[in-house]
């Protein structure tokens, strides 16, 4: 029985994050004028990043506050496990929640990728509630915690977040 489990769990994981890779891009058209055939597109503007924050401060602030953020490092391709690798990510580790147990802290160069991602760890956590994660958003940061983690814990990293990122 827990084999069968096992097996839909990474079934349902496996069709997600199918679902979730990104296109290419698509080459930039120059002419000077827009033919009649085709719409003009506004260029994408790229966000600013909160002032002075950065992912080793906001991690800092969460200690700061009073909250776990133990052993943080830097994420390399393995820690984004099955996830769109997008943006720059920082693993920390929640001790209370028991061995290996965290979450993560990703910044990014626009809310496009940012959405996606928060996304991303949304519905896999409605497709199976094994992979549930609370997340939030706010400015060009996401935080995506261990879905274990109780709610009145998550407000806690939630409030800090809004403190520090404006």
């Amino acid at each position: 029985m827990k084999s069968f489990l096992l097996v839909s769990a990474i079934a349902a994981i496996s069709l997600i994050a199918t679902g979730c890779g990104s296109s290419p891009a698509q080459p930039a058209v120059q002419n000077s004028a827009p033919s009649p055939n085709t719409t003009a597109t506004a260029p994408v503007k790229k966000e600013e990043p909160a002032k002075n924050v950065t992912l080793e401060s906001l991690v800092q602030a969460f200690k700061n506050g009073g909250v776990e953020a133990e052993t943080p490092a830097k994420m390399e391709a393995k820690d984004y496990g099955a996830a769109p690798k997008l943006g720059n990510g920082m693993r920390i580790f929640v001790p209370s929640l028991g061995k290996d147990s965290g979450g993560r802290v990703l910044q990014f160069d626009n809310k496009s990728d940012l959405e996606g991602m928060k996304k991303y760890y949304d519905d896999l956590g409605k497709a199976s509630a094994i992979a549930f994660s609370h997340t939030y958003a706010k400015g060009l940061f996401l935080l995506q915690m261990n879905g274990t983690m109780k709610e009145d814990q998550f407000i806690k990293y939630k409030e800090i977040m809004d403190k520090v990122i404006k």
